[in-house]
């Protein structure tokens, strides 16, 4: 069961929902360049803790539902360190992409295929192996106005492609190569969402964003808007 759980949480985190299942267009990379744009390169155990989280979207439209899993760390491979005593690691299905094809669809009966890009494992894991994920840091908050505040958690992770995971079968040629530096940015990227359309000169947000994050050293943020209405 432990197997059959890691492969649907895979396939949760980087498949996108029923409605708009069948429109993606995925380009293949290779493991090259799923190593060059990853800053970390972490083994993990299997059997994940598993939590869904739910943006609501208005009467009558589907909420956007995804799922945030935390593992359990061995250790990481980039940066290179041995894990802490317990360590766990969260990784998010929340992406911005999916999350405007779904709005795009329920909300406004638009369709559209995307090109995203994908990694194939040569290694998968087999039953009760550990697995190693290649992530970028990556962060869904909301927003809110009244009181100019953010919730949410900033210290997730995030697949950098989808399919971005190897199995052990893997490590001999990772262990050679993942200990390098990517040459990439090791940015906090957050999606912040918020309920309606916020005045283009308003500064609230961007210090809202500051000032929970003044000790960040890089880090980019983009919007969307969590109660759109549908169309009349």
């Amino acid at each position: 069961m432990k197997r059959v759980g890691l492969l649907v949480g895979l396939l949760v985190l980087l498949i996108p929902g029923r409605a708009e299942l069948g429109r993606i267009h995925y380009d293949e990379v290779k493991l090259d360049d799923v190593l060059s744009m990853t800053p970390t390169v972490v083994v993990v155990r299997p059997g994940p803790t598993m939590e869904q989280e739910t943006i609501e979207l208005g009467e009558g439209i589907e909420p956007f539902v995804y799922p945030v899993w935390t593992y359990k760390v061995v250790e990481y491979l980039r940066p290179p360190r041995p894990a802490k005593e317990g360590e766990t690691i969260v990784v998010t299905g929340f992406d911005d992409g999916r999350f405007d094809l779904h709005v795009k669809y329920h909300a406004w009966g638009m369709h559209k295929s995307p090109i995203w890009r994908s990694y194939t494992a040569k290694h998968p894991p087999g039953p009760e192996e550990e697995m190693v994920l290649f992530l970028r840091r990556s962060a869904f908050l909301r927003f809110d106005p009244a009181t100019g505040r953010l919730t949410g958690r900033a210290d997730t992770f995030a697949p950098v492609v989808a399919g971005a995971a190897e199995g052990p079968g893997a490590r001999p040629m990772l262990d050679r190569r993942a200990g390098k530096p990517c040459g990439c940015t090791d940015s906090l990227e957050i999606t912040v969402g918020h309920p309606g359309e916020l005045d283009d000169g308003s500064t609230v947000l961007d210090d809202a964003i500051h000032a929970r994050f003044e000790d960040e050293g890089a880090i980019g943020w983009s919007r969307v808007d969590t109660r759109p209405q549908r169309r009349q």
